[in-house]
């Protein structure tokens, strides 16, 4: 059955209306998973903190500051205070056994079973934190309790969702309510880690803006029909006029001739349309072949891709800068050019924004034809086409593995000393001073050494600066081989060092420090002629206490242990008096 254009005009007003609430069917779907989301990703963040804090108090016990058993009731302690929201708190229950460890609300459950009858069932479950995974429905018959344990025990951390009432001031709810949970094994003590966020509030918001659609799709498909009939009245009634003059030309050659162009009516508009069209075409074609000049000139490699994601197009600039010619490229996977260093979350974010019909900017590592690498800057952007969709992808890249060297080697230099690679002064003060605001954030002993080589003045005048060089560098690599990873050392001086212990007592670090002069002293560096120099290193150590106030203040405490130790005969330590208003 042909359709008349008048019958075509209402046939697109009703598919696009249809699509509109079709879309806006897709984007509440998708809404309420974005919500879903947030709502997962809060929830997974509070647990993660929680267990961060019962993992201090674990490292207290196993590095002796605490036994087990106070570690763990401090730890219970600091999570039930642990509240966020108006009603929403955390609770740990045992990980082999339906027995409750800490309920933050009701201590009356402390060591109690929890798998009773009035337990809620689990609903949904989803093994792993990932806060874009969707939930998968249980069997709806497993309580709470016994869910969780089998989520953490399966797969350390994860999502249930399930219904339980509402705390009010008057008490809980008769009636139960949708909430989301996140639990997670902390394995050393066999604790499952769980808090819960309702989320009813996400249909409701959803509810809301559905209401909202739904009326800006009345509104539209009025406006819609309006214009239709106008569309009929004054468009369509021209059209078949002229449709039907065509026609008569079209029957009897001998009456063709050019059809009026000064008309002003439809029809007049019509012919005016097309040599506009004309016009337009040309112009375009100008356009491509302008773009191609500029596609073929430009110095940034230029990569066109389908929607399937393989190369269908690549630029001059492009193939100089991977060694490839343009047929070993066309039908591949750009994912060959991609090398190893290129982080999988950068790949992930890219995908995605792709995926989303959204731009992409950012650094990838790549490899040449002959397998060395390079850093690229890269920007991807996806051509939609009126569906909306990803028709083809163009990138653009440039070589920025020379600025990136650069920008390195200008770090480096910012926070190193040039001639140990130890941090510089600067560096170390900015370190210690962030790592003493930890310890007192999270109570914990941090000290601090200097260190000064003996008679190194007489070295360098003796031997000369290559000489005292050499030993400087050598006293640095003895230093980074004997300390902790998590200790910091920095020249702060011509020969002057210093050195932060954290979760370190002051004895702590002097046990630390005597094994470091001790490996000094043994220490032989050749010098000119062949002789054999020894050197020796004077140490003081300093605490942090409560009246150090700055970094400046605790170095200056063992500045003056150093002097102690060199006024003492040198190659030896010295331990500052600890301030008893310092003590923990």
């Amino acid at each position: 059955m042909r359709l008349s254009v008048q019958h075509r005009i209402w046939g697109m007003v009703g598919l696009f209306a249809i699509s509109l609430l079709l879309t806006g069917t897709l984007y509440v779907a998708s809404e309420r998973q974005s919500l879903l989301s947030e709502k997962k990703l809060k929830t997974r963040q509070l647990v993660e903190l929680a267990v961060s804090n019962i993992s201090h108090f674990h490292d207290l016990s196993v590095s002796g500051q605490m036994s087990e058993a106070e570690a763990k009731a401090a730890a219970l302690q600091s999570i039930r205070a642990m509240r966020y929201g108006s009603t929403e708190y955390f609770w740990i229950q045992d990980a082999h056994a339906p027995y409750m460890v800490m309920h933050a609300t009701q201590p009356k459950l402390d060591g109690q079973r929890v798998d009773i009858p009035q337990m809620p069932n689990v609903s949904a479950v989803q093994y792993g934190p990932e806060a874009n995974a969707p939930l998968t429905a249980s069997d709806g018959r497993t309580t709470l309790v016994i869910a969780t344990n089998q989520l953490a025990n399966t797969a350390g951390s994860g999502f249930v969702t399930y219904e339980w009432p509402h705390i009010t001031p008057s008490g809980p709810t008769l009636e139960r309510y949708p909430k989301l949970s996140f639990v997670e094994k902390f394995e050393p003590w066999d604790w499952v880690v769980g808090t819960g966020i309702f989320i009813d509030d996400i249909d409701t918001s959803l509810k809301e803006k559905a209401i909202s659609y739904l009326g800006l799709l009345a509104i539209i498909g009025g406006s819609l029909a309006l214009v239709a009939t106008l569309l009929a009245n004054s468009v369509v009634r021209p059209l078949r006029q002229a449709t039907a003059r065509l026609q008569t030309m079209s029957d009897n050659p001998s009456l063709l001739a050019p059809l009026p162009t000064g008309r002003d009516d439809e029809i007049g508009a019509l012919i005016a349309g097309y040599n506009q069209l004309q016009a337009a075409l040309r112009q375009r074609e100008e356009g491509r072949r302008l773009a191609a000049s500029v596609f073929d000139n430009a110095q940034e490699g230029i990569i066109i891709t389908n929607a399937a994601g393989r190369i269908i197009q690549v630029n001059p600039a492009f193939c100089r800068l991977t060694g490839y010619s343009e047929a070993e490229l066309i039908g591949e996977d750009p994912a060959v050019l991609t090398a190893g260093n290129t982080a999988q979350e950068s790949l992930g974010e890219l995908q995605a924004a792709l995926g989303d019909g959204k731009a992409w900017q950012g650094e990838l590592t790549s490899k040449h034809k002959d397998g060395s690498e390079f850093i690229e800057r890269a920007y991807f952007t996806p051509v939609l086409s009126q569906d909306g969709k990803g028709s083809h992808f163009i990138g653009v890249i440039q070589d920025i593995t020379i600025q990136k060297a650069l920008a390195s080697q200008l770090e480096q230099e910012a926070h190193h000393d040039y001639l140990t690679g130890l941090a510089n002064r600067r560096h170390f003060i900015s370190q210690a001073e962030l790592e003493i605001t930890r310890a007192r954030r999270y109570n914990y002993r941090i000290s601090v050494a200097m260190l000064d080589l003996d008679h190194f003045k007489a070295v360098n005048d003796s031997y000369g600066h290559e000489v005292g060089d050499q030993l400087l560098r050598h006293f640095g690599t003895t230093c980074v081989e004997l300390l902790r990873d998590s200790d910091l050392i920095g020249r702060v001086g011509g020969e002057e060092f210093a050195i932060s212990f954290p979760h370190m007592s002051a004895a702590e670090a002097l046990e630390a420090v005597e094994r470091l002069r001790e490996k000094v002293a043994s220490i032989e560096i050749s010098g000119p002629g062949n002789c054999i120099i020894h050197f020796t290193v004077s140490i003081g150590i300093a605490e942090l206490s409560a009246t150090d106030r700055n970094i400046d203040e605790l170095l200056g405490r063992a500045d003056h242990a150093l002097y102690e130790a060199k006024h003492s005969g040198r190659n030896r330590s010295a331990v500052a008096v600890r301030d008893p208003v310092g003590e923990n």
